[in-house]
Order: structure tokens, then C-alpha cells, then sequence
């Protein structure tokens, strides 16, 4: 199983998108302990939070958790160009940024100009850099466009995830696709590709869109085998409650705990239907 450790509830950024409902901080010596009794379980372990790089000490966890990339909004990095050297020592070679073009004004995310000034030097210093753009109602007729913007910026990756109505974002969910929005999405993806090779850009779906036609994912929804969530994927809070996956954060999805090593589930979501990214569901 795979199971995402978040860190931290702060953040010094306030996107009106955020998924986060939970509160809390997990101690870096906690957390790095946690890393290793999960590993000792025989879990993979991946980290996330709101910015970790509030508290630097969370690297070592990351280095336990052989993880190589880090999602930051790029703020601290910013105004303290020294956490450079300390990411790289602590094996991370992946720099993930934010920037949801053609919603940026209704979710009020960080400034384009200040993480295009950190993408820049995080290059010049030798980090891959893989940019996340939230898809919506407002611009999921524009990949083209992303893609053309992610390459001046020098990414490596574009990585295209589909806005979920929960969080602070559930006071915006006009922003939720329509079944015939994804379907153009879909087709202008494939579009995209055939234009832009992996080599000059990497254009990677995340899979709440849910299962695509033709691709491996349709056969896995036909199997009822689609959606990870709370399966082969489980994701823990600071407070060592259990969830499906990062969008179901929320107390009536609770699904078990996390105590010494061990994941506890203690009841299914949905009866145990995986058809279909079950955060878009739940979250209707």
C-alpha cells in the first residue's frame, strides 16, 4: 500500500482551491520515525503537506522516505536561496510548483511572476522542475497554451490535475468540469502530445480526471479497479486519522487510524466502488 504522510496544516499562502479541512502539525522527529515504521510494515511512503518548507527540519523524513521531489509554492524559496543546498542534501531533485493559469484571479493562488523567478534560479541550480495546473470550467480548452507556457518557463514536466469541489474550494465549484468538458479536455491532451514529445515536455495527467476512453484506466473502471483510494492508497494526517486519498480529507470520510506502524482500516467508501475517481462522487 501506499500511503501519503501529510506534514503540516500551515501555509503562507492562501488559495482559495486548497483541498486542506484538516489542522495540525506532525513533529519532524515524528514524522521521520513514521517514515520508518511504515517502511518496517512494508509501505511506500510519500510526503506531502501544505509547504513544508516552513519547517526545513521535515527534509530528513524526505531523505528516509527516498523521496526526490518536493511541492513548495515557492514563497521561502524566494527570499532564502540557502534551502537550495540543503534540498539537494537531503536527495531532493525535484522542484514541484503551482501555477493554474486561466483560473489564477477566481483561486487566488501565488503570483506567476514570483514562481517564474524561483523556476528560473531552481534550474540554474540543477532541479527538474514539474509544474501542477489545475483544469476547470474556466480553462480546460487551453492546453495547448499551457504547454506552450510551461516550456518558455523551462519545465520539465506539466502536470494537469482536474479541480475537486471540497476544501476552501467548494466556494467556487462553478469551477467543476462537465462530462462534456472533459471529453474536449481529453481530446486536446492527446492533441498536445502528438505536438510535444517527452523530450522538450512530459504532459502527465493526474488520475482524478478518471479512467480516460481507449486507455488502461477504462479497462481498470470496467474491473472496478480504477480508483486506489483507501485500497492501495491511503493517506494520514497529523492527528493519525486515516483517509481514501488527499481530496477526502474530511471527517465523515475517515476510514481508519494509523497507530505504530499499522494502517487500521476500519470501514470502505462507497461500498467499495473503484469505477471512477471516487473524490468527484463523494464531492458532488
Amino acid at each position: 500500500m501506499e500511503v501519503i504522510l501529510f506534514l503540516n496544516s500551515k501555509c503562507n499562502a492562501k488559495c482559495k482551491h486548497c483541498y486542506i479541512e484538516y489542522d495540525g502539525e506532525r513533529s519532524p522527529e515524528d514524522a521521520l520515525e513514521t517514515v520508518k515504521a511504515l517502511h518496517k510494515r512494508g509501505h511506500d511512503v510519500g510526503l506531502a503537506g501544505t509547504e513544508v518548507l516552513l519547517n526545513p527540519k521535515y527534509l530528513a523524513a524526505y531523505k528516509q522516505a527516498g523521496q526526490c521531489h518536493l511541492l513548495t509554492n515557492g514563497i521561502i524559496l524566494d527570499h532564502d536561496k540557502s534551502l537550495y543546498s540543503l534540498l539537494e542534501k537531503h536527495g531532493i531533485a525535484c522542484l514541484v510548483f503551482s501555477i493554474h493559469w486561466g483560473s489564477r484571479e477566481k483561486i487566488k493562488s501565488v503570483p506567476e511572476s514570483l514562481v517564474a523567478r524561483v523556476i528560473k534560479e531552481s534550474l540554474v541550480r540543477g532541479f527538474i522542475v514539474k509544474i501542477f495546473t489545475l483544469i476547470t470550467s474556466e480553462n480546460y480548452n487551453r492546453v495547448s497554451e499551457f504547454c506552450e507556457e510551461a516550456i518558455k518557463l523551462g519545465a520539465h514536466i506539466l502536470q494537469l490535475l482536474r479541480f475537486v469541489s471540497t476544501g476552501r474550494g467548494r466556494s467556487v465549484k462553478e469551477l467543476g468540469l462537465n462530462a462534456e468538458q472533459l471529453s474536449a479536455f481529453f481530446s486536446q491532451v492527446e492533441d498536445a502530445r502528438k505536438i510535444y514529445p517527452k523530450s522538450t515536455l512530459e504532459i502527465s495527467l493526474s488520475g482524478n480526471f478518471g479512467p480516460r476512453p481507449g486507455s488502461i484506466g477504462e479497462v481498470l473502471a470496467k474491473e472496478n479497479q480504477y480508483c486506489p483510494a483507501g485500497k492501495m492508497l491511503v493517506v494520514v494526517d497529523p492527528q493519525d486519522n486515516v483517509y481514501g486519498c488527499p481530496y477526502l480529507m474530511q471527517p465523515k470520510n475517515k476510514i481508519g487510524t494509523y497507530k505504530d506502524g499499522e494502517i487500521i482500516i476500519e470501514k470502505d467508501l462507497l461500498a467499495g466502488r473503484r469505477d471512477a475517481c471516487i473524490a468527484h462522487i463523494i464531492n458532488k
